[in-house]
């Protein structure tokens, strides 16, 4: 499996412009969809986004949301960073809004994969969430913080 640095490719981290959790999504979804090219349409991936996000938050504390999903009709691994300015409210644990988001979206074949990419990912943010979201230069900071990832 390739390393979170080399999935995560510097046009898929993003500034957001969002003031709602819908607007985050949608703008995180739009991100991911150039990446591979297997017919995915915008709308089949914020439907499987929200009915995700229905299932219980993705938000997982300290203004960090890690939305994911797994889909059959997905052929490759897609993945976006984004940063807000302005929190968002997301349901977080702690109550805190979000401000820094890391859609992962999967193949449903391939599940170990995903949780490596998915622990791999957890990892990044736990670490690295403080100096991305201070950053002046987010993408220059994400980029220096994922050579580890």
């Amino acid at each position: 499996m390739p390393t979170l640095a080399a999935m995560l490719r510097p046009e898929a981290v993003v500034d957001l412009d969002a003031t709602h959790a819908e607007d985050a999504l949608q703008a995180l979804a739009s991100a991911a969809l150039g990446q591979v090219d297997d017919g995915l349409t915008l709308e089949e991936l914020l439907h499987a986004i929200y009915e995700r996000e229905k299932l219980h938050s993705t938000a997982i504390g300290e203004g960090v949301a890690m939305p994911h999903v797994r889909l059959k009709q997905v052929k490759g691994f897609r993945t976006v960073l984004g940063r807000t300015q302005n929190g968002i409210e997301f349901a977080s644990p702690d109550g805190e809004a979000v401000r820094l988001f890391l859609l992962i979206v999967g193949p449903d074949s391939q599940a170990d994969q995903y949780r490596k990419l998915m622990t791999r990912a957890a990892r990044f943010l736990r670490s690295e969430s403080g100096a991305l979201l201070a950053s002046d230069d987010f993408a220059s900071a994400a980029q220096a913080a994922l050579e580890d990832y």
